[in-house]
């Protein structure tokens, strides 16, 4: 995540090379020339300012950071200030810094003497919010003109809401348009827990187009560094679990994916959301049904595709993450689940091998298991170099012993887990409030 986290998702049109001019130029700053936000919505009235705190937590990307800041100076709404954490760059990063606060009084700056390590710094970046409103953005980002109007809009349209989002344009490096982020949950309203459920369901927004109300994010923690590669989701999903949250439909901010900030395979969710899950059940006062649908769609997206990566290729396992990823499922109980959903893979893999190499009954067994190691997990996966006997024989007998091993977990602790939840806990549960009823009527 080299000091920014991956979002999982980011945005827009070309990047303007009027972004990476430099910051000392005359005032005004001239508009930028980007085809979204044309309908900016009017200047808020003064009692109803909001006073927002962007922290940008930064290392050694003094061009990037410098488009970072370009696009919060243009932003139409300036009631906000800036906060700059530098993880003791060796670059030029505080001489651009310095010429960004002599034409901006909204800047400040800390240096750390010592590299603190990524998550540390950006803990401490957000540590520093001392007004109402809150926005993080990553030193790789920018964000759009009329973000902080539409959101500082939304805030006070929606005194109870923890955050509000806009619509995230996802680029690349280069600038050209990949996607939006969110970009298939719709705009509007969501409640409690709500927008929680959606988020994971469909697609969660992105860090950068987010402006938090600070005392919400405050009463469920903050910013967690534990949770790692998902820390910014983490924080999401506990601020939409306990209040609710609105989705506007401006553009934003811009997302730029490259090597660095994204998921290279699913092991990036490893093992943070082992202590994203554990935030969320400390949570007081949330639906049990809003957590199990979020958990469910942690096992279908984060764990199971892993289990299949695991057996597809044993030799790129990681044991520490097999691990987390096993203690996910205990502590979300979805044990059951995953097994049957990994059972569901395995056989339909096993289909599809069948009928594409035309498999016989009497077919050797080791042929077939070697077929299915080999393919399991992605039906267009090809071997362009084929392997020795040697190494294919010992490929195999290492992935069998793996999904042996795996299968005897997910049946051990499917099973308990299915007696506990099914024959313990629900129908303790289902009897308290039965007798909880039984009480109200006789008792008032």
């Amino acid at each position: 995540m080299s000091d920014t986290i991956p979002l999982v998702l980011r945005c827009g049109e070309k990047i303007f090379p009027e972004l990476f001019c430099c910051l000392n130029q005359p005032q005004p700053l001239p508009p930028l020339p980007i085809g979204v936000n044309n309908l900016a919505p009017p200047v808020l009235p003064a009692q109803e300012q909001v006073t927002i705190t962007v922290v940008i937590p930064t290392f050694n990307r003094s061009a990037l950071l410098s488009r970072a800041i370009e696009s919060i100076r243009r932003q139409t709404y300036s009631d906000w200030k800036l906060v700059v954490v530098d993880n003791a760059s060796p670059d030029d990063t505080s001489v651009v810094v310095a010429k960004a606060m002599q034409h901006d009084s909204r800047i400040s700056y800390h240096r750390h003497d010592k590299n603190i390590g990524m998550l540390a710094n950006w803990e401490l970046a957000c540590s520093a919010v001392e007004t109402g409103y809150f926005s993080l953005l990553c030193d790789d980002d920018y964000l759009l003109p009329d973000f902080f109007q539409a959101a500082a809009r939304e805030m006070n349209r929606h005194p109870e809401i923890g955050l509000c989002f806009g619509v995230t344009n996802v680029v690349d490096e280069d600038g050209r348009h990949l996607s939006v982020a969110p970009n298939e949950m719709a705009t509007g309203y969501y409640s409690a827990g709500k927008g929680a459920v959606t988020m994971m369901t469909l697609q969660h927004p992105a860090t950068p187009a987010i402006l938090f109300r600070a005392a919400c994010l405050k009463v469920v923690g903050g910013f967690d560094g534990r949770s790692l590669y998902v820390a910014d989701l983490d924080m999401i999903l506990r601020v939409a679990l306990k209040y609710p949250v609105k989705f506007f439909e401006e553009e934003s901010a811009c997302y730029v994916v490259h090597a660095n900030n994204s998921f290279k395979d699913v092991t990036g969710w490893h093992p943070g959301l082992l202590n994203l899950v554990r935030n969320l059940k400390k949570l007081n006062a949330v639906d049990p049904a809003h957590l199990a649908k979020i958990f469910n769609s942690f096992s279908k997206h984060a764990v199971l595709p892993l289990l299949i990566l695991t057996l597809r290729d044993p030799g790129r396992m990681n044991f520490g993450v097999l691990n987390s990823a096993g203690r996910c499922l205990v502590e979300m109980r979805q044990v059951s689940n995953a097994s049957l959903r990994l059972f569901a893979a395995v056989a339909r893999r096993i289909g599809a091998i069948v009928s594409q190499f035309k498999l016989r009954v009497f077919t050797a067994p080791e042929t077939v298991s070697a077929r299915f190691i080999e393919s399991i997990g992605s039906s267009d996966h090809a071997h362009n170099d084929a392997p020795t006997n040697a190494a294919t024989d010992s490929r195999w007998a290492l992935s069998l012993l793996m999904m042996l091993g795996l299968t005897v977990w997910l049946v051990v602790f499917g099973l308990a887990e299915l007696i506990m939840v099914h024959m313990v806990e629900r129908p303790l549960v289902k009897s308290r409030q039965l007798l909880g009823t039984i009480r109200q009527c006789f008792f008032g």
